[in-house]
């Protein structure tokens, strides 16, 4: 006996033109349009590449916690951006990923700085007591370890982050790894919180246009190395590009690194124009660092100009050098040879201002003990400027340091033809804040140095050199046959444009909030519905519970309702409102009326507050009809109706989805006799969504028949034995043919069980028997499918003639057209009920078999 099962070669072309939609489909990534942070924050774990923010209010609140996991582009569109949670970081890229923020606004009250809280920004989820802030502590993303974060870069592109006067803590950059790059117009006014860091990055750079970084407040450094593992801190300006830094009261200037690794090195690379104005305290110096080794490299026509409170040359700072070797004139090129590298290079404009020494003391006595600027490691290389000043506000520029090296027009490095002169002239008149010849200069100490001789050291070794130097209040050095000023720095904008857009006013506004997505977001295995059973209310898988809550500002009525926005066609099921008082059904755009303060509990009149637990609540219920394996979206408005006010509505979304385990049925009433033998039907497993036999009679036994002369011209018939072989094993139970139908289809779900038999024939040899009969006499049907739209039909009495016929048109049981039966069906006959009709004279001496074939025919792919 043999068992076949009909499939269609549909089923493999839908698969095969599906993965050619996916093919399509990959290859033609489309922007992503949001309007909320809801809705970026799903985008962003979909894995949206370019997204762009479409608010309606012009406002956006970020979700709290909110990972990237691939690179993406986020155009904000002009939005002003709050945050959910001050305390929490908003957005953590992840992955090692690329990340690129343009065109967004953070901003404060300027009215009231110390409200931190905006009562009429834009709600998450609807959830009225939300709290939105103007600024975030940790940036629009963070890339901090703490976080899970990671990042290749973060990228900055026409950002307005304007929070200088908020006290908690508020920084537009933290970020562990990668570097933070700078494109077009951006502007950062804030004010970290005292005590905390203020930027956390490993690698500055600006690409193009203008940054412009303004901190009012840390009291410590104004940038912090991010990565103790990374082997340098760089800042990079890039050509045609300008960066303005200004720090008001922070300790230190420009970096402080609290590692206690001694191979970290910092690196100043200006193409374009840098602009540094610490105020009040700040120093620009990094005495709390421990680099081996700090270049300054300003590239051919660079504009630098910085103006400090303190040192610029802060030779306290080292601790180690990798190398131990003293700098001299012959190696003054190699910039590992150094411990503080600094060149100016051809071109370029240098203002160096400061309102103390430009460098540290040099007294040996102080820490470290054999400090490094005695030991010859520091070394200013000027070559073919065209201005270079550097300005002090005391008499003593250079700190009585011998050993402070300038060297000017490198001969091996330049390889120039014809070397020019450059002139050094060093001013003792009054500081004014700059230099105008009408204070006229001391050319009796002016100094001309020929630059073609490397050895042309200012050192010590020349008493009259060194003390010009020591006791002036200028140095500037141009080239030969040109009058020398101080340079100007050009005007960059500290303060903010106009915000293209108007923030509304905070007004008293009744808080209300309903329950929110995760709640509404449940998901189903198939095989745990009794899906070939009847409709089924499913128990929410959600741990929340469904909260409902309104904050009035006076005592009035109210009312709720929800209004279902999801077609039918989109989410084919029907949303359940269950309460004690029963269950309603919603319907499509309709709106139900849920809850008013009189169903809502109380405690002084203006707050209400529902929470459903597990058995009430909104549930999904699904007939057999129309669950598939596949998410359905869900769409709820709430709208609030409060006595004297507006009507006020918010949406929520949730998701359902159906899928499957890949758990194995067993068959209905599976044989459990010790003796396998003695088992009359052959049983199989099968999947929980197939269709397919789970039993079929193992064998038809008719046994030995005698035969005379008179019964063969007559013709005869024998009833089977109950046995699967003679003399040997007594079957035990009735003869089954057993179908599972655990299919989700919408339609096509009719299924049918027809047979065949090949002819009688004796093995070995070319005898058979043509046109017997099988016969199979009083069978009964049943289902474990009580639906009222089941129908199971069958015949009583069959014939299976064994003609070796190609098709069947017999058909043993099934369902009807339009009817449904699910689960397990069963068509079941005593092994004693079935005869063999053999026709008149042909019967004949031997042993003949035949071979039945059940044949399970499903009715959607006929």
């Amino acid at each position: 006996m043999t068992i076949s099962n009909h499939k269609t070669i549909w089923q493999y072309v839908s698969v095969f033109l599906f993965m050619i939609f996916l093919i399509i489909l990959g290859g033609h990534v489309q922007a992503k349009d949001v309007a909320s942070g809801t809705e970026l924050k799903k985008a962003l774990e979909q894995g949206e590449q370019a997204i762009t923010v479409k608010s309606p209010s012009g406002m956006l609140t970020l979700p709290k916690n909110t990972a990237i996991t691939q690179n993406v582009t986020i155009d904000f569109n002009q939005t002003v951006l709050f945050f959910e949670d001050n305390q929490s970081p908003a957005l953590i890229g992840k992955n090692n990923c690329k990340v690129h923020i343009k065109n967004a606004f953070v901003i404060q009250n300027d009215i009231n700085p110390s409200e931190l809280i905006y009562g009429g920004a834009p709600k998450l989820n609807g959830k009225g007591t939300m709290s939105a802030y103007y600024a975030n502590g940790f940036g629009i993303v963070s890339g901090l370890q703490a976080h899970g974060g990671q990042l290749e870069s973060l990228t900055f592109e026409n950002i307005n982050w304007n929070t200088p006067k908020i006290l908690s803590a508020n920084h537009f950059l933290s970020q562990d790894t990668g570097a933070t790059y700078f494109e077009g117009k951006n502007i950062f006014n804030y004010c970290a919180e005292k005590g905390t860091e203020s930027i956390i990055a490993n690698a500055l750079i600006v690409t193009k246009g203008t940054t412009s970084i303004n901190d009012t407040g840390s009291g410590k450094a104004l940038w912090y190395s991010g990565n103790d593992q990374e082997p340098e801190m760089r800042l990079e300006v890039y050509s045609g590009a300008s960066l303005q830094w200004l720090g008001r009261s922070n300790n230190y200037g420009w970096i402080e690194h609290n590692a206690t690794s001694k191979d970290k090195k910092f690196i100043l690379d200006n193409k374009g124009t840098m602009t540094f104005h610490f105020g009040n305290t700040t120093k620009f110096k990094t005495t709390l660092s421990r680099f081996w080794q700090v270049r300054f490299f300003l590239r051919e026509d660079a504009k630098t100009f910085i103006y400090t409170k303190s040192k610029i040359w802060d030779l306290e700072m080292f601790e180690a050098s990798q190398s131990g070797e003293k700098l001299t004139s012959s190696t003054v090129s190699d910039p590992d040879k150094s411990s503080f590298y600094f060149r100016a290079f051809k071109g370029t404009t240098t203002l160096l201002d400061s309102d103390d020494h430009l460098v540290s003391a040099s007294d040996s006595s102080r820490w470290p003990k054999n400090p490094y600027y005695s030991e010859n490691r520091v070394y200013t290389a000027i070559t073919d400027v065209s201005k270079f000043v550097m300005s002090s506000g005391v008499d003593n520029m250079l700190n009585s340091n011998s050993d402070f090296k300038i060297l000017v027009n490198l001969e091996d490095d330049q390889k120039l033809p014809v070397i020019p002169y450059l002139n050094f002239y060093s001013v003792r008149k009054r500081r004014e804040g700059q230099l105008s010849p009408q204070f006229g200069y001391e050319t009796s100490r002016s100094l001309d140095v020929l630059c073609s001789d490397t050895s042309s050291i200012i050192s010590k070794g020349n008493p009259h050199k060194i003390n010009t130097y020591n006791e002036s209040l200028y140095i500037l050095v141009c080239p030969e046959n040109t009058t020398p000023e101080q340079p100007q720095e050009p005007t960059l904008p500290i303060t903010p444009p106009p915000l293209p857009i108007v923030v509304p006013q905070v007004t008293a506004k009744t808080n209300w909030s309903v329950c929110d997505e995760e709640t509404l977001r449940n998901a189903y295995y198939l095989e745990d519905m009794d899906i070939y059973g009847a409709s089924k209310l499913f128990s929410r898988t959600s741990q929340m519970p469904q909260n409902f809550e309104v904050d009035l500002i006076a005592q009035n009525t109210f009312k709720l309702s929800v209004t279902l926005k999801t077609s039918q066609t989109d989410f084919p099921h029907d949303l359940i409102y269950r309460t004690g008082n029963g269950d309603q059904t919603l319907i499509p755009n309709q709106s139900l009326q849920i809850l008013t303060d009189q169903l809502m509990t109380t405690t002084d009149g203006l707050r209400y507050t529902t929470s459903y637990g597990d058995q009430e609540g909104f549930f999904v219920s699904s007939s057999r009809q129309i669950a598939e394996e596949k998410s359905y979206p869900i769409t709820l408005e709430w709208m609030l109706e409060e006595t004297g006010q507006p009507v006020q509505t918010i949406t929520t979304d949730g998701e359902v989805t159906f899928g499957k385990n890949g758990l194995m049925l067993k068959p209905n009433l599976p044989f459990v006799s010790s003796n396998l033998l003695a088992n009359p039907n052959q049983e199989q497993e099968t999947g929980a969504l197939e269709l397919s036999f789970t039993k079929w009679p193992k064998t038809l036994n008719f046994g030995t028949i005698n035969i005379s002369a008179l019964s063969q011209a007559k013709g005869l018939q024998k009833s089977a034995l109950k046995k699967a072989d003679d003399n040997v094993t007594d079957l035990v139970g009735n003869q089954t043919l057993q179908v599972f139908d655990g299919r989700v289809f919408k339609s096509g779900i009719n299924w049918s069980v027809n047979a065949k038999a090949t002819t009688f024939k004796e093995s070995g040899t070319a005898r058979e028997i043509k046109g017997a009969k099988i016969k199979l006499t009083k069978t009964q049907a049943v289902t474990t499918d009580t639906n009222q739209s089941s129908n199971l039909s069958s015949q009583k009495d069959i014939e299976i003639l064994a003609d070796d016929q190609n098709t069947s048109t017999t058909i043993l049981f099934g369902n009807e057209n339009g009817k449904q039966v699910k689960g397990w069906s069963d068509l079941t006959w005593d092994p004693e009920h079935v005869t063999l009709d053999i026709p008149q004279n042909q019967a004949k001496l031997g042993t003949f078999e035949s071979v039945v074939t059940w044949t399970l025919v499903d009715q959607a792919f006929k």
